[in-house]
């Protein structure tokens, strides 16, 4: 919905300030901040009772149980975290080559073993034989024949990332004369590492992958630590301090209602609390918007809103979240055991194997004080069948496949279980390794800013979980710009 400018002109609750961003989530957090810190008037509204959007942790039986993401991808969110005012965001590094497993799940619903991600180009052993064969499903030879492409891409600098940055694997293979086995086995190498549509992977998105693998510490996954606050939350919370401090208002069970608009340019927007029916105005010269696509097409004119719906979307999917309480310190040590077990489809299975992508996060390995002392805490996720009903049948399908992979990861698990608790998230079905495809800002309409995960930014591409991160931090920066 759209508000003609006397709209505004004529309520008495009407307020001015410099900036309005809609959205108290990573992206809009972070955008918020930073513009405060410089020294502009921020207003944050967002229909929540609080803050954090997908960064959502619940406390049960002393435990702290993150509903949301949980890990991340390292190069982009404490630079956003530092800019935002941020320092010490107690966040945890994962060593991808010691801390993470990835096991084959077949059809019958059952794990192979839990392996360590081969590296191509790395000095063979046993083990990685072993892990190509379960994993590729190919003859050692073909996996030594990567190892010079992986290299080629470990070597990327920041002007060869953003010259990638649109450059789609199956094309850069294709135009490179990959031999074919050697390229198919390149595209198994980008799903083991996350793509959900490997020919689709930015070539730059696998190359800043890849150093996950090797010896660059700088791309390591994260997660989050033990900070004041346990879990996700303490981030959030973070920021929201940071906000404050900077001088930021933050407005909860606060909906935006519609843009106003004078010609082709916002110059406010309208907004309603949970506790009063009728509507208040806030003037500002800029209006970002930092949620989900589904939530920014209703509050656009017409010909903004068209244009946006002829950008190709990520599906949106269902998955299954589930929380386990474990007694005792189940599989040694944090530095004994992987920290996370990712599921992929066995070799040769390809797209639509019945198995779908499960992950199992030992939180409390990195973060102790998320569960009670002499307590493990995990955490797992596993997608719906895309097109199936949320039907006990699914949910009772996927429950067993996390519990059989909770059971391949930490053997001996499910006897020393105390609780088992089990959400539904709907997510917007990003590929972490395809770049967002919406501008930042729209045509035709001035004074709106986008940010959140599926902003196509120049540079290095924003992928992943922290790309809403980054997005908040480069839609606040280009506003400073001018």
């Amino acid at each position: 919905m759209t508000l003609p400018t006397w709209l505004l002109q004529r309520r008495s609750s009407t307020r001015e300030t410099d900036i309005v961003v809609v959205g108290a989530g990573l992206s809009g957090l972070v955008c918020a901040c930073v513009l405060a810190r410089a020294g502009r008037r921020v207003v944050v509204i967002d229909r929540a009772r609080r803050a954090g959007g997908r960064l959502k942790t619940v406390p049960y039986q002393g435990y702290a149980i993150d509903l949301g993401p949980v890990v991340w991808e390292a190069p982009d969110l404490p630079d956003a975290l530092a800019a935002a005012g941020v320092a010490e965001h107690a966040l945890a590094g994962i060593d991808v080559r010691t801390q993470v497993r990835l096991a084959c799940a077949q059809t019958d619903g059952s794990f192979g073993k839990a392996l360590p991600i081969p590296v191509p180009g790395a000095v063979p052993s046993p083990a990685t034989l072993d892990a190509v064969r379960e994993l590729y499903g190919i003859p050692p030879r073909i996996f030594a024949a990567m190892g010079d492409h992986f290299a080629t891409l470990a070597a990327f600098d920041d002007e060869a990332l953003a010259a990638h940055a649109g450059v789609e694997l199956a094309d850069w293979l294709r135009d490179s004369e990959v031999e074919k086995p050697v390229a198919n086995a390149f595209l198994r190498s980008a799903e083991l590492l996350g793509a959900q549509c490997p020919e689709k992977a930015s070539v730059a998105s696998l190359a800043r992958r890849v150093r996950v693998i090797g010896d660059d510490d700088t791309h390591k996954l994260i997660s989050f630590g033990d900070g004041p606050i346990a879990g996700a939350q303490g981030v959030a919370g973070a920021l929201v301090d940071s906000l404050i401090e900077a001088g930021g208002e933050l407005r909860l069970g606060t909906s935006a209602a519609g843009l106003a608009l004078d010609e082709n340019r916002c110059v406010g927007v309208a907004v309603s609390r949970e506790e009063q029916p009728f509507l208040e105005a806030i003037e500002a010269k800029t209006v970002v918007l930092a949620i989900p696509r589904a939530e920014i097409g209703p509050l656009l004119p017409e010909s903004a809103r068209a244009a946006l719906a002829k950008v190709d979307g990520p599906p949106t999917l269902r998955a299954l979240g589930v929380g386990w309480g474990i007694g005792g310190e189940i599989g040694g040590a944090a530095d004994d055991a992987p920290v996370v077990l990712d599921s992929v489809p066995a070799a040769g299975k390809g797209e639509g194997a019945a198995v779908q992508r499960l992950s199992i996060f030992r939180a409390s390995a990195v973060a102790p004080r998320v569960a009670p002392p002499g307590r493990t805490l995990v955490l797992g996720r596993a997608t719906i069948p895309a097109g199936s009903a949320a039907d006990a049948a699914t949910i009772d399908a996927a429950s067993d496949q996390l519990r059989s992979a909770l059971e391949a990861m930490l053997p001996g698990a499910g006897k020393a279980l105390e609780w088992e608790q089990n959400w539904l998230l709907e997510e917007d079905g990003a590929d972490p390794l395809v770049p967002g495809a919406l501008a930042e800002t729209l045509p035709g309409l001035a004074g709106v800013r986008l940010a959140n995960a599926e902003v196509r930014l120049s540079g290095v591409p924003p992928t992943g979980p922290a790309a809403a991160a980054r997005a908040g931090l480069v839609a606040a920066e280009r506003i400073l710009a001018g």
